[in-house]
């Protein structure tokens, strides 16, 4: 990835170090959501004072839509707590926020949509390996995916069953097949 920064804070890295000599895992909510930052959107309304986080994308099957959440919203609190992501650089805290909060626990987004204030509660789910293990069949000249349940949700599959042929290589048999 060009121009994208990889590097994880350390106080992140400290806290999945411990929790993963401590349960020899980590456990992370998940509800379907992607979020922006207010700074242009301030502008656009021209309250400069605004305060809250955009919801930006909601995943098609996700905690966040099954409970009615949707791309505009204006969300100010979670669990009564204010949250608020002016500039890019604020939106980790946010997506950090609602990871730490317990697997399966009930969650109260505070929003503006439109002209009018919600209430929406959700139960988050646990966040599902991105991309599963792969694996290459050289004699046929492929490569397999695991396929996860965030792949299965994304292709709209009815389960995790099988596996997704990830490559081919040209002129093999599978090429040839």
């Amino acid at each position: 990835g060009e121009n994208l920064g990889f590097a994880i804070p350390i106080n992140t890295a400290k806290l999945v170090i411990e929790r993963i000599l401590k349960d020899k895992m980590v456990e992370r909510s998940w509800i379907g959501t992607e979020w922006q930052e207010i700074k242009e959107y301030r502008n656009y309304k021209n309250q400069s004072k605004l305060e809250g986080v955009l919801l930006a994308h909601v995943e098609k099957g996700s905690p966040a839509e099954k409970a009615g959440l949707q791309a505009g919203d204006l969300v100010y609190q979670i669990n009564h707590t204010p949250v608020s992501a002016v500039y890019k650089e604020e939106l980790p805290r946010v997506r950090k926020f609602i990871a730490e909060i317990p697997v399966g626990s009930a969650v109260r987004f505070s929003l503006q949509r439109g002209n009018s204030t919600k209430e929406i509660i959700l139960n988050t789910s646990q966040r599902g390996k991105f991309d599963g293990n792969e694996f290459i069949c050289e004699r046929w000249g492929l490569s397999v995916k695991e396929i996860t349940p965030r792949i299965a949700r994304n292709l709209n599959l009815p389960d995790e069953t099988g596996g997704l042929i990830s490559g081919v290589l040209n002129g093999s048999l599978a090429d040839e097949a």
